[in-house]
Protein backbone atom coordinates (compact mmCIF):
# COMPACT_ATOMS: atom_id res chain seq x y z
CA UNK A 1 0.00 0.00 0.00
CA UNK A 2 2.79 2.47 0.86
CA UNK A 3 4.45 1.89 -2.54
CA UNK A 4 1.18 2.52 -4.38
CA UNK A 5 0.54 5.73 -2.44
CA UNK A 6 4.10 6.91 -3.06
CA UNK A 7 3.77 6.17 -6.78
CA UNK A 8 0.50 8.13 -6.88
CA UNK A 9 2.19 11.04 -5.09
CA UNK A 10 5.12 11.06 -7.52
CA UNK A 11 2.80 11.01 -10.55
CA UNK A 12 0.87 13.92 -9.05
CA UNK A 13 3.96 16.12 -8.68
CA UNK A 14 5.00 16.23 -12.31
CA UNK A 15 4.98 19.57 -14.06
CA UNK A 16 1.85 20.47 -15.99
CA UNK A 17 2.09 20.43 -19.78
CA UNK A 18 3.14 23.61 -21.55
CA UNK A 19 0.24 25.65 -22.91
CA UNK A 20 1.36 26.19 -26.52
CA UNK A 21 -0.83 29.27 -26.99
CA UNK A 22 0.63 31.02 -23.95
CA UNK A 23 4.20 29.90 -24.73
CA UNK A 24 3.99 31.32 -28.25
CA UNK A 25 2.55 34.67 -27.15
CA UNK A 26 4.59 37.84 -27.65
CA UNK A 27 4.86 38.34 -23.87
CA UNK A 28 6.18 34.82 -23.33
CA UNK A 29 8.68 35.16 -26.16
CA UNK A 30 9.92 38.49 -24.79
CA UNK A 31 10.19 37.00 -21.30
CA UNK A 32 12.25 34.13 -22.67
CA UNK A 33 14.56 36.56 -24.45
CA UNK A 34 15.03 38.59 -21.27
CA UNK A 35 15.66 35.40 -19.27
CA UNK A 36 18.46 34.54 -21.69
CA UNK A 37 19.79 38.11 -21.96
CA UNK A 38 20.34 38.57 -18.23
CA UNK A 39 22.06 35.18 -17.95
CA UNK A 40 19.46 33.15 -16.07
CA UNK A 41 19.63 30.35 -18.66
CA UNK A 42 23.26 29.72 -17.69
CA UNK A 43 22.11 28.06 -14.46
CA UNK A 44 18.42 27.38 -15.08
CA UNK A 45 18.78 24.66 -17.65
CA UNK A 46 16.00 24.24 -20.24
CA UNK A 47 16.99 20.75 -21.46
CA UNK A 48 19.16 17.94 -20.07
CA UNK A 49 19.92 14.48 -21.43
CA UNK A 50 20.27 11.98 -18.61
CA UNK A 51 23.38 9.83 -18.31
CA UNK A 52 23.62 6.65 -20.35
CA UNK A 53 22.20 3.43 -18.86
CA UNK A 54 24.80 1.66 -16.76
CA UNK A 55 26.72 4.85 -15.90
CA UNK A 56 28.11 4.73 -12.36
CA UNK A 57 26.82 7.52 -10.12
CA UNK A 58 27.16 8.49 -6.46
CA UNK A 59 30.79 7.44 -6.33
CA UNK A 60 30.01 4.09 -7.93
CA UNK A 61 27.30 3.18 -5.40
CA UNK A 62 24.59 3.14 -8.08
CA UNK A 63 24.21 2.67 -11.82
CA UNK A 64 21.74 4.54 -14.03
CA UNK A 65 18.80 2.23 -14.81
CA UNK A 66 17.88 1.46 -18.42
CA UNK A 67 14.52 3.20 -18.02
CA UNK A 68 16.19 6.40 -16.80
CA UNK A 69 19.19 6.56 -19.11
CA UNK A 70 19.48 8.73 -22.24
CA UNK A 71 16.19 10.53 -21.60
CA UNK A 72 15.62 14.13 -22.58
CA UNK A 73 14.09 16.12 -19.75
CA UNK A 74 13.10 19.78 -19.51
CA UNK A 75 13.61 20.64 -15.85
CA UNK A 76 14.02 24.41 -16.36
CA UNK A 77 15.67 24.21 -12.99
CA UNK A 78 18.81 25.42 -11.29
CA UNK A 79 21.46 22.73 -10.94
CA UNK A 80 24.40 25.13 -10.63
CA UNK A 81 26.01 26.93 -7.73
CA UNK A 82 25.82 30.70 -7.76
CA UNK A 83 28.51 33.29 -7.35
CA UNK A 84 27.47 35.70 -4.58
CA UNK A 85 28.55 38.69 -6.67
CA UNK A 86 26.14 37.68 -9.43
CA UNK A 87 23.28 37.26 -6.98
CA UNK A 88 23.98 40.69 -5.48
CA UNK A 89 23.98 42.23 -8.95
CA UNK A 90 20.66 40.62 -9.86
CA UNK A 91 18.88 41.53 -6.62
Amino acid sequence: MDVALFALFMRSTKAPPVDAAIASSADAQRGSQLFDAVGCAVCHTRTIVTAAPGTSINGGALKVANALGNNIIHPFSDFALHDRKVLTFLS
